[in-house]
């Protein structure tokens, strides 16, 4: 499972290279033509990528529970340990990244912003 999302991360991340050219004589109309096209020709791997991180996450919980459970109660405890750790550790990571994002945002708001908009 984990080569197999490491192997999708890879494939994913691969695909959006861009190589570089030889130069031309009008390069501000030419790069901004060629960054429209790109732009508009790209697709996007935002909820391609999100979904497959979501399925692995619980595919691993589900993979993890199907194991048989240790009749030894030193084991059956450091299963159940181990079982917590999948399930609360991405989500820790994830909160964290949700909470650093958030504050690192940049909104600039203004009065005119209101005035603009009740007109």
């Amino acid at each position: 499972m984990k080569k197999t999302n490491l192997f999708l991360l890879i494939l994913v991340s691969l695909t959006n290279v861009s190589y570089a050219s030889f130069p031309i004589n009008n390069i501000n109309n030419e790069v901004f033509n060629h960054s429209e096209i790109i732009s508009k020709s790209s697709p996007d791997y935002g909820p391609i990528l999100g979904i497959t991180l979501i399925l692995s996450y619980f595919g691993s919980i589900l993979w993890y529970l199907s194991k048989p459970i240790p009749k030894d109660v030193k084991k059956r405890k450091r299963f159940y340990r181990n079982l917590l750790l999948i399930i609360f550790i991405p989500l820790i990571i994830v909160g964290i990244l949700v909470i650093h994002s958030l504050n690192n945002m940049s909104i600039d708001i203004s009065l005119d912003d209101f005035v603009d908009a009740a007109e």
